[in-house]
């Protein structure tokens, strides 16, 4: 992984991840989702989010039944219209529940990261809670981190493994952030 301004290049590391099986229905190719459990049809995003979400798994360290792919907003906030790509959640011991700790948003190859995939992003973590943001587009990915105290996101220097992301041990760099 390298950084590139304050993206961080991860094409190569995403590429050699492998993709799920693939078969057909209906005379498309889909995927067999091992996290959806189902067959998902093959698009450019949907490429990148079976990688995201296996990356997070096998690199970050995030248990497998941890991360949900297109989940609906309205799941966890009713009247809520969207769907989040990926969800990493957290178990909550005393409650007995999981909550999202980090919110992805996924987008093919060829779309920039502009700061409009950041708001997005931002839209989904203000109706979900959660911790993190990360945005890809399967090329490039950035992580940013809520801070309560100046109600901002902060750009991380680098993406935190799972355990990291459930404790409060991350750095901000040259403390830069982006306005809610």
């Amino acid at each position: 992984m390298t950084e590139e301004g304050r993206f961080l290049i991860v094409e190569k590391e995403l590429k050699a991840i492998p993709l799920p099986a693939i078969y057909k229905r209906e005379d498309k190719e889909c995927y067999y989702d091992t996290y959806r459990k189902k067959l998902i049809e093959i698009t450019p995003e949907e490429t990148v989010r079976q990688r995201v979400a296996a990356y997070f798994e096998n690199e970050c360290g995030v248990p497998k039944e941890m991360i949900s792919l297109e989940v609906p907003m309205s799941h966890y906030v009713k009247g809520v219209a969207g769907r989040a790509d990926i969800i990493v959640h957290a178990y909550d011991l005393e409650n007995d529940c999981i909550y999202p700790v980090t919110i992805i948003e996924c987008k093919k190859e060829d779309v920039l990261l502009t700061d409009n995939v950041v708001e997005q992003a931002m839209r989904y973590y203000d109706a979900l809670g959660g911790k993190y943001i990360v945005i890809t587009n399967g090329i490039e990915m950035k992580m940013f981190v809520y801070q309560d105290e100046s109600n901002s996101y902060a750009l991380l220097d680098g993406i935190l493994p799972y355990k990291k992301m459930l404790s409060d041990d991350y750095v901000v760099p040259d403390f830069k952030t982006k306005s809610s």
